[in-house]
């Protein structure tokens, strides 16, 4: 949708940079999710915690903060931002309500139910995940 307007430089610029960043961050959290996987055995959350334990500390801390990067590139979150002003001033201006909603709904989603089932085990929202 940013590169609607074919004909345009910056339209094309940002839809490169947008395309290019997100797959970077997508790959940035699927990597971080392997070393997870590959430290502790287990992608749920409570075998995370409890087999972090035993497990490899630096390769759990790397594949955790290969999470949270990815998760700020997502959000457009400092200092991952870059992208951001490009994007926003290159779409149609028609689209701009749902494209930020939907641009930043998704990964803000995905980090608040990640810490919320994290941080929140003692609790009856934490059972209840």
């Amino acid at each position: 949708m940013i590169a609607l307007r074919r004909q345009d430089g910056d339209a094309a610029e940002a839809a490169l940079k947008y395309f290019v960043l997100g797959a970077l961050a997508s790959g940035l959290l699927l990597y971080g999710i392997s070393l997870i996987y590959g430290a502790t055995g287990s992608l749920q959350l409570a075998d995370v915690f409890t087999a972090s334990q035993q497990a490899n500390p630096w390769l759990l801390k790397l594949g955790m903060i290969f999470v949270v990067v990815a998760i700020a590139f997502k959000l457009g979150a400092v200092p991952f931002h870059m992208w951001v002003p490009d994007v926003y001033q290159a779409r149609l201006l028609q689209w701009q309500p749902w494209w930020v909603l939907h641009q930043k709904s998704q990964p803000l989603s995905l980090h608040s139910v990640f810490w919320l089932r994290a941080y929140s085990r003692n609790t009856k929202i934490g059972a209840a995940c």
